[in-house]
């Protein structure tokens, strides 16, 4: 694996990833658990399955959640509810083959179940199908989904089409309706202003005035086990704000890799040092496009 710095100034393509731990479902994502009395006992048997199911995968007990909802659908075969939380057991248990199984079965059910075509949205991003990705967001998003995240995703996929305007207008809309105890919201703070920053340095990057900064490391970036075990290698496209004393103060990710390689990426991005960009003689700060590479050996 090795750090090459891209001396290239334009014609680069930006994506920011969202780390998949982000997709968060609303209180509407499963319909209220039936009382006993109230239905025939078959389907208040499969709700009651989907309750314990629901409350073991928000207790982050994903092997408890996948059996009861495993029960329910014996018992319910044609559940978009079940098959949408086994869909989402298996994505925390980076299982995303069978999470795309039962998320494309949660909306053959029930075509306009917003929640699952949010679902796939992610998955079809985590897959870098980025076009079937957008479609799936805006089929969620058209069907009601306001979550922050779906904003987030958004952004996301603006930058990838190198709209970075969009994107930012996205982050700012993320900001608006994220709830104010929501750990991830200083993250998305920085990221926001970071990404406003970089478009308004864009006049700067030719400007004949600045001498660039010089990078003098080569920080190795750290596998994954989950990535080493499914073969991911790659390259991560990023800028990095290199400030007057020639360190990393802010790294945006332009694409993507999954299994946990972009938080990598951006461990070693911050990791790189550099003799600082100067202007007129006085160190200055900088933005510089960076490549992170993995490669199994």
């Amino acid at each position: 694996m090795t750090m090459k710095e891209k001396n290239r100034t334009s014609g680069f393509r930006l994506a920011v990833v969202m780390f998949w731990s982000l997709v968060l479902l609303s209180a509407n994502a499963f319909p209220a658990v039936a009382r006993p009395g109230t239905r025939a006992q078959q389907e208040d048997t499969a709700d009651n399955h989907m309750r314990r199911g629901r409350e073991a995968f928000e207790a982050n007990n994903f092997g408890v959640a996948k059996q009861e909802a495993q029960r329910a659908l014996k018992l319910k075969k044609d559940s978009p509810e079940a098959n949408l939380l086994l869909a989402l057991t298996y994505r925390k248990q980076s299982k995303s083959k069978d999470s795309l199984k039962y998320a494309k079965q949660a909306i053959a059910y029930r075509q306009d179940y917003a929640d699952a075509h949010y679902l796939l949205a992610f998955l079809y991003f985590d897959r870098n199908e980025m076009t079937t990705a957008s479609a799936e967001l805006g089929l969620a998003m058209s069907q009601g989904v306001k979550y922050a995240n779906a904003y987030v995703l958004m952004g996301t996929l603006e930058l990838l089409a190198g709209r970075n305007k969009n994107a930012l207008d996205a982050y700012q809309l993320a900001l608006k309706v994220m709830p104010q105890n929501d750990p991830f919201l200083p993250t998305l703070r920085a990221r926001a202003l970071a990404l406003e920053n970089y478009i308004e340095f864009g006049n700067n990057r030719n400007n004949l005035s600045y001498q660039k900064p010089v990078l003098l490391n080569f920080p190795m970036p750290r596998y994954t086990e989950t990535a080493r075990r499914n073969g991911v290698q790659g390259k991560v496209r990023a800028a990095v704000l290199i400030n007057e004393q020639g360190a990393v103060s802010s790294v945006i990710l332009f694409s993507h890799l999954p299994d946990g390689l972009d938080d990598q990426s951006i461990v070693a991005a911050k990791q790189l040092k550099f003799e600082p960009a100067t202007r007129d003689g006085k160190p200055v700060p900088f933005w510089q496009k960076v490549e992170v590479e993995f490669h199994l050996r």
